[in-house]
């Protein structure tokens, strides 16, 4: 025994002696539970920070956000809706990137998409549909192939280009006979799809040659003020827009090179 421990039992030599049995074990105990009690350290209370509120922003274009997932509220995500019907642009995240659509049967609709993007007449814009089971609506005369690659690819980035349905309005294909589709792998572009009850005619929300945004801060830095509502679901997870193949002939060919490659395609048309 040395250190604290030895003077210790030393003091109780010299405070105890003289003393009888009894009250000298008493004492020791006394003395002993003193001694430990010093030794004992109790740690505070583990002090809890709560977590801020979730913040809602609205810009000028009506952009609506809000967290936790889902981040867009049902009233937010009916009044979308509403816009949609009666014509209006709105943007919304995809698996993608953000983009901005219109229901594909308006005509004058689209005509609007092309004016606010200051797009090119001649530049067709992409179809998206909520579930594969919807490609009969915008496409016909449907290869086995093709169908193939939207059972192994969608929802995801792959866009195929297909014979166009004649419902499909010429605006939308820029006069050609074929029309680009995608299922979005994103569940608030499938749940506006669905809920608006058509697909949307979506291209991204931004100006014609700019970049393509991945936030709803980048979509309204270039189209605030030309649509009328920005849906903020977050930064889009893909960041990379989709591989786009034609598949109107009888070999698949990769018209912009994106997620999907051509090989992947074909091992999945076999």
């Amino acid at each position: 025994m040395d250190g604290p421990e030895r003077g210790a039992w030393s003091e109780l030599s010299i405070r105890y002696q003289g003393l009888g049995i009894r009250d000298w074990v008493l004492g020791i105990g006394r003395c002993v539970i003193d001694h430990l009690s010093l030794r004992v350290a109790v740690s505070p209370c583990p002090r809890v920070s709560p977590s801020p509120c979730p913040r809602v922003s609205v810009s000028p274009c009506l952009r609506v956000s809000a967290s936790p997932r889902p981040r867009v509220a049902a009233s937010s995500l009916g009044k979308a809706v509403a816009l949609l019907k009666a014509g209006e642009l709105v943007a919304f995240p995809t698996d993608t990137v953000y983009g901005v659509g219109v229901l594909v049967w308006d005509r004058a609709a689209v005509a609007r998409l092309y004016t606010a993007k200051l797009r090119s007449l001649d530049k067709a814009i992409p179809v998206l549909l909520a579930d594969a089971a919807d490609l009969d609506l915008v496409a016909r005369d449907l290869t086995p192939a093709a169908r193939r690659a939207a059972e192994r690819f969608w929802p995801g980035p792959l866009t195929i280009v297909v014979p166009k349905a004649p419902a499909i309005p010429d605006e939308v294909t820029a006069g050609g006979d074929s029309v680009a589709v995608r299922v979005p792998d994103h569940p608030l572009a499938r749940a506006l799809i669905r809920e608006v009850g058509a697909p949307l005619a979506t291209t991204s929300a931004n100006l014609s040659g700019g970049p393509s945004p991945v936030t709803a801060d980048e979509v309204a830095a270039q189209l605030a003020g030309r649509i009328a509502m920005i849906l903020d679901d977050g930064r889009c997870p893909g960041g990379t827009a989709s591989t786009v193949v034609d598949l109107t002939g009888s070999t698949p060919v990769i018209l912009r090179p994106g997620p999907i490659s051509l090989q992947e395609i074909l091992e999945a048309m076999v």
